[in-house]
């Protein structure tokens, strides 16, 4: 609705709220004059709320329409990755998985363990049961690939300008491996650590290719490394939505271990994992006071993903868990209910769904025993897998 719109109905407001304050001053009660006035002021404001809700509708369906679009383009895509490699490997909440030249190569990296694997396929003869040597050629044409999917990695800039991995990659001088650098040590540094598999298979296109990977350690430190890159996000939204910076950190640790291109089976997307549908929509409602399914494009954005998970955070504080005194106890009920949803947390307290039921129960707890109910009566282990770790973790950035 465009800005001339909203001043008009503002002012019909305006002017209804007037005629009803003044009827006994201006008019008589049987003048029908002013009572068409008046009828035709409300039916005014009825059409122009209805007009806003059929807009508000709209957009909505359009979200849910794009939505579609892409999740439809994914599973294209897994398709096309399939006839090469037999198998798909996307994309995770700990991996980065990037294809290129084709299809027939890519690289994975892995934020929990610290490493980069890069992986390239080549075509061999169907009739060959092992490989155990590649040729001059399919080892030149491997060299090559390796290297430019190395150098696509370093000098990604799609996510916040800059590669995910920047400065965590060290050559055997120490020094980091760099887009300004990558040119010069790149195909040295592959042909050192190059490994053929010798068992050919043949995938969904019929054709039978071998594999060829490189896999590279990380800095000792890497993790650090991207969590300072996205401190200042944390520390501005923590603030602007009154959460613990170290707790947002410790939630990024946990679900994405930092990693800005994370997609998880659901799919949730980002450092801080949104569902578009549910707690993305949510979030977004809360920041921005309007009814949205933020895309995947906006939520792989770090900025606008620590916006909305810090924005999702106050929500859980101050609606679910707005009757809860302890400080604590709140942080403990918010990080679970992050994971699996406010009415678990609050029929692992007493049985049943309404948690302002709970909350006075939770109120005459310690957050100590808070926490081990929590840990014992949680209907999942991965939610009280997930306490621990945040729990843990949110140490570590005390400091931040």
């Amino acid at each position: 609705m465009g800005t001339s719109t909203r001043r008009v109905t503002s002012l019909k407001f305006i002017l209804l709220a007037t005629s009803f304050a003044t009827t006994s001053l201006i008019a008589a009660p049987g003048d029908d004059e002013f009572g068409q006035f008046q009828q035709s002021l409300q039916n005014d404001t009825k059409n122009g709320a209805t007009s806003l809700q059929q807009e508000f509708s709209a957009s909505l369906k359009e979200d849910e329409r794009l939505l579609k679009l892409e999740e439809k383009e994914y599973e294209d895509y897994k398709k096309e990755i399939e006839k090469q490699w037999g198998e798909f490997r996307g994309s995770t909440k700990k991996e980065w998985v990037d294809y290129a030249h084709n299809n027939s190569s890519r690289s994975i990296v892995n934020f929990e363990k610290g490493d980069v694997t890069l992986e390239v396929i080549v075509p061999v003869d169907p009739k060959q049961q092992t490989v155990k040597k590649l040729s001059k050629a399919q080892r030149l044409t491997a060299l090559n690939n390796l290297k430019k999917q190395l150098k696509k990695i370093i000098n990604d800039k799609s996510i916040g300008g800059e590669s995910p991995i920047r400065n965590q990659i060290s050559l055997d001088n120490g020094k980091p491996l760099t887009h300004t650098n990558v040119d010069h040590v790149a195909k040295n540094l592959i042909d050192k650590k190059l490994t053929v598999s010798d068992a050919p298979f043949v995938a969904k296109d019929g054709n039978s290719r071998v594999k060829v990977a490189v896999k590279f350690k990380m800095v000792p430190n890497h993790l650090k490394i991207r969590a300072d890159k996205f401190a200042n996000p944390v520390k501005k939204y923590s603030h602007k939505y009154n959460v613990e910076p170290a707790l947002v950190l410790a939630i990024i640790h946990t679900e994405s271990f930092f990693n800005p291109k994370a997609r998880s089976h659901i799919p949730a997307y980002g450092l801080m994992q949104l569902v578009p549908r549910s707690g993305g929509r949510d979030a977004y409602r809360h920041a921005f006071g309007k009814d949205k399914k933020p895309s995947s494009a906006y939520l792989y954005d770090p900025t606008k993903n620590i916006q909305l998970g810090a924005a999702y955070l106050d929500l859980l504080s101050n609606r679910e868990f707005k009757k809860v005194n302890n400080k604590t106890s709140k942080m403990y009920l918010i990080v679970a209910a992050y994971n699996t949803g406010g009415g678990n947390v609050s029929r692992a307290i007493h049985g049943n769904t309404n948690i302002y039921k709970a909350s006075s129960k939770i109120n005459n707890m310690s957050p100590e025993s808070l926490y081990r109910r929590l840990e014992q009566k949680l209907p999942h282990k991965e939610t009280r897998d997930y306490i621990r770790k945040v729990r843990e973790r949110k140490k570590i950035y005390e400091s931040y």
